[in-house]
C-alpha cells in the first residue's frame, strides 16, 4: 500500500479511532482516559492501534454480514493477539461462546483475505532451510501500523 492510498483511506474513515479506543478500553476493563498507559493496554489486548483498527474496519466491513460492527473486529484482533480459547475470551466479553467463535473467525478470515494490502509478510525466521517454521506458526502474519 503506497502513501497516497494510505492518505485516501485515512481521510475516508467512517469510524473515528477515538470510538474504537473507548470501546477497546471498555473491553479491557480500563477507564477511557487518553494516556500512554491506556494505549499500552489497548495494544496489549488488540495488538495494534485504534487507528489501524478503524482502517481494518473500513476495509473489511463490506465483506462481513450486516449484523457485524467494529466491536467484532476487536474480538477477532483480541483472539489473534491473546490467543486464548473461545470459552475464556467469550467469558471475558460476556457473550455466548458459539456466537463469539462464529463472529471471531469470520473477522479473522476477512482480515486474512487482505494479506496482500494490510498484513506484512514478515515471518521472523532465522533458519533459511526450515520452511516448516512458516507453515507451523499459528498466525504467521503481523498487522503493521505503517498503513
Amino acid at each position: 500500500m503506497n502513501e497516497t492510498e494510505c492518505q485516501r483511506i485515512a481521510l475516508s474513515l467512517t469510524l473515528h479511532p477515538n470510538i474504537v479506543y473507548n470501546k477497546g478500553l471498555q473491553i479491557a476493563g480500563k477507564c477511557n482516559t487518553l494516556c500512554v498507559t491506556n494505549m499500552e493496554y489497548f495494544r496489549s489486548h488488540f495488538g495494534t492501534s485504534p487507528g489501524v483498527v478503524s482502517i481494518i474496519w473500513q476495509m473489511i466491513s463490506g465483506m462481513l454480514p450486516r449484523s457485524y460492527n467494529f466491536i467484532h473486529v476487536l474480538w477477532g484482533l483480541m483472539f489473534m493477539k491473546v490467543y486464548s480459547t473461545a470459552s475464556v475470551l467469550s467469558g471475558k466479553l460476556g457473550v455466548d461462546e458459539g456466537i463469539y467463535r462464529n463472529k471471531c473467525w469470520t473477522v479473522v478470515k476477512a482480515i486474512a483475505s487482505l494479506k496482500e494490502r494490510v498484513v506484512s509478510a514478515f515471518f521472523c525466521f532465522y533458519e533459511k532451510k526450515n520452511m516448516l517454521n512458516l507453515i507451523n506458526k499459528p498466525l504467521a502474519c503481523f498487522l503493521t501500523d505503517q498503513i
